[in-house]
């Protein structure tokens, strides 16, 4: 499913996103970590029990599918 995710924004020219990626707090820690994310534009996928971050989009991998397809 998550390489679904992948090959759809691939197809619609997106920029690769980064995989692993942690956002920090303004002091730093690391406050989620989302399976892959597009930092510029403060949006990711998360696998796992929804949660959200401030000033982010949030979006599971089915929901990432229809949003990103």
């Amino acid at each position: 499913a998550v390489h679904g995710v992948l090959n759809h924004c691939q197809r619609k020219r997106m920029p690769p996103p980064i995989v692993g990626y942690e956002v920090t707090n303004h002091e730093g820690e690391v406050i989620a970590e989302l399976e892959f994310a597009w930092p510029n534009l403060r949006q990711g996928v998360i696998i796992g029990e929804a949660f959200t971050v401030p000033d982010w989009t949030l979006l599971g991998v089915q929901q990432a599918v229809d949003f990103y397809g």
